[in-house]
């Protein structure tokens, strides 16, 4: 909408502010009584495409401001009656102040009335928003137009939040602030650090100018807060993430030591199972069949083998990536603390690597064994003979 009447628009603002063209008879709050001087034919047309002109007895109109053609769209007066009727429910729509005070040129009435109502919004909106937060303030006392801070170090502070004078939000940029404000007052022990800088920085000001002086000093009020918070998180962080990193470091260590003890039962079961299948057949070396019915138990013991191999691997994986982790997360987020924790994660790092290297070996000697007690079979039984004979005793059994 508002493109489409930019022109209509910067027109409409400079007819009511030429006093050759525009005077101005009464105005009640909403209703505006006046004459237009010359010119007539224009204005009126111009006047008739935002508001409902009427014509009045002695060559005078009137128009309702509130009244306008243009949906969710505002007009206001001068900038006292749009403070006096401004309607925070109306926030987000577009508002326009046709007699706005300004320090810059007529070609800038526009985005003078612009930055004057985001100021005055952002101001109002900063204002219920620290108002509400009981963390930053218990007490609110809108009959004198003031909050309440209580802090450690200086006790009861109050600040007044008055609105100060219309130069103000023309000579202020509040845009973006109360994001900033939500964004770091998310951490509470941030908000305890900001109100100490709060106190510091404008208890000079009269009780009716600090919420303003708040404002103004808002950019360098966070970055100060920011700086406290960050010595506060690092000292606090330290103790806490290096007592958090010893019982995960134990952790890591007796997982360890399961799966090394996983491991030892296998490295144990490995030649006694293959010396006591090699004795049986050695027992039984005349009779194939029974040779035949150990080395099936010796591949379902090395199938169980495997799949237990298997688990330990992927815990061992998991172990690694949880250590890889936490390792990422205390060198992102405490890079000073982690040259205390980095010879503790390398101690883990090279014991997760020896297990890796000692369950490869398993794997390939598991394998390797299994192989040679098929050839041990073979060989015993003479198996293309063994097999022959079994197909001829068939083949002669169906003949029959």
């Amino acid at each position: 909408m508002m493109s489409n009447y930019q022109q209509d628009l910067e027109n409409l603002v400079d007819i009511i502010n030429d006093q050759e063209i525009f005077k101005e008879k009464t105005f009640n709050g909403y209703q505006i009584v006046f004459s237009i001087l010359k010119d007539k034919i224009r204005t009126k047309s111009l006047l008739n495409k935002f508001f409902f002109l009427e014509e009045l007895i002695n060559e005078t109109y009137e128009i309702n401001l509130i009244k306008s053609r243009l949906d969710n769209f505002k007009f206001y007066y001068n900038e006292e009656n749009f403070v006096s009727i401004f309607d925070i429910q109306e926030e987000n729509s577009n508002h326009l102040i046709l007699k706005a005070q300004y320090s810059r040129s007529s070609d800038n009435r526009i985005q003078s009335s612009k930055l004057f109502t985001e100021n005055f919004i952002q101001f109002y909106e900063i204002k219920k928003y620290l108002s509400n937060n009981h963390d930053f303030t218990p007490f609110v006392d809108e009959s004198n137009n003031s909050f309440t801070i209580i802090s450690k170090q200086n006790g009861i502070f109050t600040v007044g939040y008055t609105l100060p004078s219309f130069k103000f939000f023309y000579e202020k940029e509040m845009s973006g602030k109360l994001d900033l404000l939500k964004s770091n007052f998310s951490k509470k022990e941030f908000i305890h650090f900001f109100k100490e800088n709060v106190i510091t920085v404008i208890h000079s000001y009269g009780e009716s100018l600090r919420f303003s002086a708040l404002l103004e000093n808002l950019e360098a009020l966070i970055s100060l807060t920011d700086r406290d918070y960050e010595t506060y998180v690092e000292s606090f962080a330290f103790d806490k993430v290096k007592t958090e990193f010893k019982e995960e470091r134990q952790k890591y260590f007796e997982d360890i030591d399961k799966n090394i003890d996983s491991i030892s039962k296998q490295v144990v079961s490995f030649p006694l199972t293959f010396a006591a299948s090699v004795f049986a057949s050695y027992k039984v070396k005349n009779d194939p069949k029974i040779l035949l019915l150990i080395l099936i138990a010796y591949l379902l013991y090395t199938i169980i083998a495997f799949l237990i191999l298997r688990i330990t691997k992927y815990n061992i994986s998991c172990l690694n990536e949880d250590v890889l982790e936490e390792e990422k997360l205390i060198k992102t987020s405490y890079n000073k603390i982690y040259e205390d924790f980095k010879r503790d994660f390398e101690k883990i790092k090279v014991k997760i690597s020896n297990l890796k290297l000692i369950l490869r070996a398993l794997f390939i000697t598991l394998l390797f064994l299994f192989c040679l007690f098929c050839f041990y079979t073979c060989y015993r039984i003479n198996l293309i003979e063994y097999f022959e004979k079994l197909g001829t005793k068939y083949l002669h059994f169906f003949c029959v």
